[in-house]
């Protein structure tokens, strides 16, 4: 049996990245060509483990969030608590990958990825604050683990992704998109221009995925 096929896209907040990874499975069934769509975000979970961990977080988040370097985002306490809890959440994360994504590539499925690996060393480096290089040791570390086939990186203006998805400062996008360009820049990473109308990615997707 030969082993499925692993496409990632990754990207700021409001790169466009689910909208596309949709588009393009739709596209490839519309040629017989069978795609799981995954949405592996770090640090998703079930409802009862949100709220368990909700109850919890006043021992990992930070009160008074006047120092953080990203106006409204949730501030971790460096001590004990919230280290148990990433690695609890990293745990969580790896098996996620394992059940969902390496599981179906084994068995011959194809897989596309909404967020891998590489959004996981942004979200460690800025949620965590760890080192670029420390947060891709960590990750590295999970073994087993599927390397893309293809990884996609939909590059965009920050200030337009913050137009499209209020969610984030721009500071904190800015932040995100240096260590995506930097990632892109030691790494076989495909570029794509998010400015583009949507059907012309999809067809830049599409044909980069047949021919390759």
């Amino acid at each position: 049996m030969n082993k499925g096929k692993l496409i990632c896209f990754m990207g700021v907040d409001g790169s466009g990245k689910t909208t596309l990874s949709n588009l393009f499975i739709h596209k490839m069934q519309e040629n017989e060509i069978e795609f799981n769509y995954i949405w592996c975000k770090f640090g998703s979970y079930n409802q009862l483990l949100r709220n368990l961990l909700t109850k919890m977080s006043f021992l990992i988040i930070k009160k008074n969030r006047k120092t953080s370097d990203f106006p409204g985002k949730k501030e971790i306490k460096q001590n004990g608590f919230s280290r148990v809890y990433l690695y609890f959440i990293l745990i969580l994360h790896y098996l996620d990958i394992l059940v969902k994504v390496k599981v179906p590539i084994v068995l011959g499925k194809n897989v596309a990825c909404d967020r891998y690996l590489t959004d996981t060393i942004v979200d460690l480096a800025l949620e965590f604050n760890y080192s670029y290089n420390d947060a891709i040791k960590l990750v590295n570390s999970l073994y087993f683990t599927p390397k893309p086939d293809i990884l996609f990186y939909i590059s965009i203006p920050v200030n337009l992704a913050y137009e499209r998805k209020k969610e984030n400062s721009i500071d904190y996008l800015k932040r995100k998109e240096e260590i995506y360009n930097k990632y892109s820049r030691e790494h076989q990473v495909v570029k794509l221009d998010g400015t583009k109308k949507l059907d012309e990615l999809v067809s830049e997707v599409q044909d980069y995925f047949m021919n390759r």
